[in-house]
């Protein structure tokens, strides 16, 4: 058996799970980000979890703060059962205020759902860590394979963490406070971890898990490493401000997947099947076919 990447169709959104065989124990499973947490969502991922006979998550891990890739968790963590968390900040309490802008209020509201995963996570004894640029730690030794993440690294300045600071820290009018979240929606998914896995002794890796970082966190990545895998998951749901065939070019897939609706594969379809062309590789989108569950892919 090789790692298999289960990505649940949730639209324009990202709930994976990963499963990594072991051989002296049971399959080390590793859900990445929670979606929305639709009704419809928790009935696919129990569905899956049934499927597979998975009775709990060995690591959760989730890679920045969009309510598409949170949304779903404090339900998610409801119902399922982690040994292990890794977190993208410090836990954190905004204050919540009367806010119009519709992308300062998902925010606000991303923030919420924030502090809600880690209580549910502490009221079932997860063991919580925040992972790099706030932690050390960035290798998990999987038998035959290696989880890293390789972005952000010790060093990194973590933007959004900055803005969230001086939400908690200083005295701001509601004015300043909406301007701040606004741009956090904005600068959020410059923190996005990009996660690699590896089997030992193989310079190629076998998955990318590219969050939504965006273009500049992989052209820095690429002056650090090889990022040369046989598959990815593009970051950004396909947007232009997080892929273009140049990186796909450095990745060398054989395959990549998009987590995106129906609507917006028929809108970028012409942009998609153009890196599918242009690096001789397969492409996997969530909802192309929009009554589909997930999408299963063999690493």
């Amino acid at each position: 058996m090789r790692p298999k990447l289960y990505a649940i169709n949730v639209g324009r959104g990202d709930l994976l799970f990963l499963e990594i065989p072991m051989k002296n124990r049971e399959n080390y499973i590793i859900m990445i980000d929670g979606g929305y947490g639709t009704d419809k969502e928790i009935q696919v991922v129990l569905e899956l979890l049934e499927k597979n006979s998975w009775n709990k998550i060995d690591l959760l891990i989730i890679t920045h703060l969009h309510f598409d890739h949170v949304g779903g968790m404090p339900r998610i963590a409801e119902v399922i059962t982690f040994s292990e968390a890794l977190l993208p900040y410090p836990k954190f309490q905004v204050e919540s205020i009367d806010i119009k802008n519709e992308k300062a209020k998902l925010i606000q509201e991303t923030f919420k759902i924030y502090k809600d995963i880690f209580e549910v996570l502490e009221k079932t004894s997860t063991k919580i860590n925040i992972s790099r640029p706030f932690m050390k730690k960035h290798l998990w030794n999987l038998g035959e394979y290696i989880l890293k993440q390789v972005n952000p690294i010790m060093g990194d300045e973590a933007l959004g963490y900055k803005i969230i600071k001086t939400l908690t820290t200083s005295t701001l009018s509601e004015e300043e406070r909406e301007h701040l979240l606004i741009e956090f929606d904005k600068t959020s998914n410059l923190d996005s971890s990009i996660w690699t896995l590896s089997k030992v002794g193989e310079e190629k890796n076998i998955l990318i898990l590219g969050g939504d970082a965006l273009l500049p966190s992989w052209e820095r990545l690429i002056d650090r490493e090889s990022i040369k895998s046989s598959g990815i998951k593009i970051p950004h749901h396909g947007i232009v401000d997080a892929m273009n065939e140049v990186i796909l070019k450095e990745i060398e897939p054989q395959w990549f997947l998009i987590t995106s609706s129906q609507e917006e594969f028929q809108k970028y379809q012409s942009i998609w099947r153009g890196w599918e062309i242009e690096s001789k590789s397969k492409m996997y989108v969530t909802g192309e076919i929009k009554e589909t569950k997930w999408v299963e892919i063999m690493s």
